[in-house]
């Protein structure tokens, strides 16, 4: 579960996470989760990509896409670190299948951050979050 400890009891529940998930909050190249809506709504996912991805290991670039069922939701690509948000709507009432795909993963023992650390990493999932969908959204 990814919400906030003063989410709404429902809201929790909206939220499982399945498989590609660390408990210190990275996630490889794909990390799985299962949806459940009450209705139409908008997912927010927070993450941060350390600079050192960019600096030390020498990706360029790093994509990030949402899937939803096996369709695409929403894509971002990252040419530096930071703190950066994804977003795309769920259509559908009940379970949702959602993949977050990202590369490419690196090490940190690629960029001598932390030895014997031999993850294959891509990004640290701050928050994942679904509220009803705005008008706009």
């Amino acid at each position: 579960m990814f919400l906030a400890p003063a989410a709404p009891p429902d809201a929790r529940e909206q939220i499982f996470k399945t498989s590609g998930w660390f408990p210190d909050g990275w996630i490889g190249e794909e990390a799985r989760a299962t949806l459940r809506p009450p209705g139409p709504a908008h997912l927010v996912v927070e993450a941060y990509a350390p600079d050192y991805i960019f600096r030390k290991v020498g990706i360029r670039s790093l994509r990030m896409a949402l899937e939803l069922d096996g369709a695409p939701i929403a894509v971002r690509t990252l040419t530096r670190g930071g703190r950066f948000r994804i977003e795309g709507n769920v259509g559908t009432e009940g379970p949702g299948a959602l993949v977050i795909r990202c590369g490419p993963a690196h090490s940190p023992s690629d960029a001598g951050i932390i030895t014997g650390d031999d993850r294959r990493l891509c990004v640290v999932i701050e928050r994942v979050a679904l509220r009803p969908r705005q008008p706009g959204d």
